[in-house]
């Protein structure tokens, strides 16, 4: 199955969710969702999406040197972190998305 089949919302949701749990950088976001959900995505879906939730208040990025990966210094990694605003916002869309599963199940 194909990322590009799935609506940006579905990727949005899923993404403040992992980003409730602990910071992570665009890649690691990348693979985590690949696994989760059994099919690819790409950085075309989940850098878009950071940018926006970065523009919007509702995460921050901040760059941190990454170490232990068999290079001296290591790299550089953007981690994101979810704000308080994004934290609310992942509160309102769980609560929209058992709505609407409710309406679906009645």
């Amino acid at each position: 199955m194909s990322s590009e089949r799935l609506p940006s919302g579905f990727f949005k949701f899923h993404i403040l969710r992992l980003l409730s749990e602990r910071p992570m950088y665009g890649y690691e976001l990348m693979k985590v969702l690949s696994e989760k959900l059994e099919m690819r995505v790409s950085q075309s879906v989940v850098y878009p999406i950071l940018h926006e939730l970065e523009r919007r208040g509702l995460a921050v990025g901040e760059w941190r040197r990454c170490s232990g990966e068999g290079r001296s210094g290591g790299r550089h990694r953007k981690y994101y972190r979810l704000t308080k605003l994004g934290e609310e916002e992942l509160q309102r869309l769980k609560e929209k998305l058992l709505r609407f599963y409710e309406m679906l199940f009645k």
